[in-house]
């Protein structure tokens, strides 16, 4: 028998649903890339379908289990001429399913580890790799600007934060480079009016996480900008 309490499968029944649920929606995207079987993933799905639907069952038969210990109560105790209620009882279809989800799991997780394509990243996606997340590497990693003019009257540089808090912007509008500082988010607003000569800025920036630069300095990105005539 399969061990049933691995590290990584919680073991309240609800927070185990939930953790299945979020490791299904991983498996479905991975498991081409770890040489899983698709009837394993199937399976799977077919399995955590019946777990769901039985809790809502027994939440139901709970339910009518408390109505009618309450009205038996009620007819044996209760007061002379007190109505007493028995609800009537639901047809439910029988089924027939095979059972040993924790036991498929496990079998699966260790068919899953043993594949050539997998990765502790995907093994944190699916959630059977416990412990503190390793900090991200940033060696290599810079920020892509882009820059536009809006409404005529400034620029707005924009870049992908890939994980970061922002960028450290910097830019050069004609005399050299100058710190606009630490920016959170996606996006800048350069609210510096417009020369009234058609000049080039520039913009360059580095990726920021808790306020300390990492990364490389990313390539520039230019801009003409130009004062409306008044």
């Amino acid at each position: 028998m399969a061990n049933h309490h691995p590290s990584y499968m919680p073991v309240r029944e609800n927070d185990f649903i939930k953790w299945y649920q979020e490791f299904l929606a991983t498996l479905q995207l991975v498991y081409m890339q770890v040489g899983l079987a698709e009837e394993e993933v199937t399976e799977l799905e077919t399995q955590y379908t019946a777990l769901i639907e039985s809790e809502k069952a027994v939440t139901r038969l709970e339910s009518l289990l408390h109505s009618y210990v309450a009205a038996k109560n009620t007819l044996l105790s209760g007061e002379e001429g007190a109505s007493v209620v028995f609800e009537t009882l639901p047809m439910m279809a029988g089924s027939t399913i095979t059972g040993g989800i924790k036991d498929r799991i496990v079998r699966v997780v260790a068919l899953i580890t043993a594949s050539p394509g997998y990765t502790e990243a995907i093994g944190r996606d699916l959630g059977i790799v416990v412990g503190p997340k390793p900090p991200p590497d940033w060696s290599g990693k810079f920020p892509l600007l882009k820059a536009a003019v809006i409404g005529s009257t400034r620029v707005q540089v924009t870049w992908h934060k890939q994980g970061a808090d922002g960028v450290y912007l910097e830019v050069n509008r004609g005399s050299g480079w100058q710190i606009i500082g630490n920016i959170t988010g996606a996006s800048h607003e350069d609210l510096a009016p417009f020369p009234q000569a058609l000049t080039e800025w520039k913009y360059r920036a580095t990726y920021i996480v808790k306020n300390r630069t990492v990364g490389e300095v990313g390539p520039e990105a230019a801009i003409f900008v130009q004062a409306k005539p008044e």
